[in-house]
């Protein structure tokens, strides 16, 4: 059973669970709690902490003095699109490489290996288009009154409609566009809309739909694509996060996961520029 607690304002009884705010959904009692004391975050949180602030306070302010609110192009946007480009010419130098390298060094084995492991990486850093997929989708027979909302909150936003709406047992909802003739599709978890009230799960659709209306990078193509090839490479090159000291070969190991820490670093620096940009 669960701990809860009562509500200092309100005596509503909350649960608590550790690592987590408790906070009251009657009164919105502590929705805000007071922040720690930032001495013992240290100095690089408390600068980022400022930094944030400062964004934060700096796009406030430009959206309240702003004439227009459609998507524009911003120094963000402008990097972003930047590392992606420079992720394109390092998959395409992979791919080259890995070719060069099968067809000038044969029959050398280490080559062979060297080039099969570019040609590796390069294949999966490639772009992707995505795939609609059929499961999970609803059509206008067998939910008409969550299609109908969808379609009166897209018209609210000034957004094209969405072409698919999928069902499915995550606690999220998410948005994209896929395949070659870019469809946009919807993803509902179905225990993510039971525990919200209506208004709620209009709030959740809006927000979801807002990624095709405010232009969001992440979800296109060009720097969604680059995003995904930083993250497989990422992938393919982060250490193990597990050795056994006590096998034959943990030594071993431990030699390999210092030379991939090292390597994963620029890869890893690099995705999260990228998603702070975004």
């Amino acid at each position: 059973m669960s701990a809860t607690q009562g509500c200092s304002r309100c005596g509503t009884p909350l649960p608590v669970a550790d690592g987590y705010v408790t906070w009251c959904h009657e009164c919105g009692w502590n929705l805000r709690p007071v922040e720690q004391d930032g001495t013992a975050q240290g100095r690089l949180h408390r600068l980022y902490d400022a930094a944030g602030r400062r964004v934060g306070n700096r796009m406030a302010s430009r959206l309240r003095s702003a004439d227009r609110l459609l998507p524009s192009w911003t120094p963000a946007k402008v990097a972003a699109h930047g590392i992606a480009f420079g992720v394109y010419g390092f998959t395409a130098a992979l791919f080259a490489g890995g070719l060069w390298l099968a067809a000038g060094a044969f029959p050398n084995p280490a080559a062979l290996v060297a080039a099969a492991l570019m040609l590796g990486v390069a294949i999966l850093m490639r772009p992707r288009f995505g795939r609609p997929s059929a499961e999970g989708a609803v059509d206008r027979s067998s939910a008409p009154r969550l299609l109908a909302l969808i379609d009166e909150v897209a018209s609210a936003l000034g957004t094209p409609p969405v072409h698919i709406v999928q069902i499915d047992e995550e606690y999220n909802a998410s948005w994209a566009v896929v395949g070659l003739r870019r469809r946009r599709v919807l993803r509902l978890g179905l225990p993510l809309l039971a525990v919200l009230d209506p208004q709620e799960r209009v709030a959740v659709i809006a927000h979801e739909l807002a990624h095709g209306r405010n232009g969001d990078a992440r979800r296109g193509f060009f720097v969604g694509s680059a995003v995904r090839g930083l993250g497989e490479l990422y992938g393919v090159v982060r250490p193990e996060g597990r050795i056994d000291y006590d096998s034959y070969f943990g030594i071993f190991e431990r030699i390999v996961n210092v030379i991939l820490y090292v390597v994963s670093r620029p890869a890893m620096w690099l995705l999260l520029v990228e998603l702070h940009l975004l």
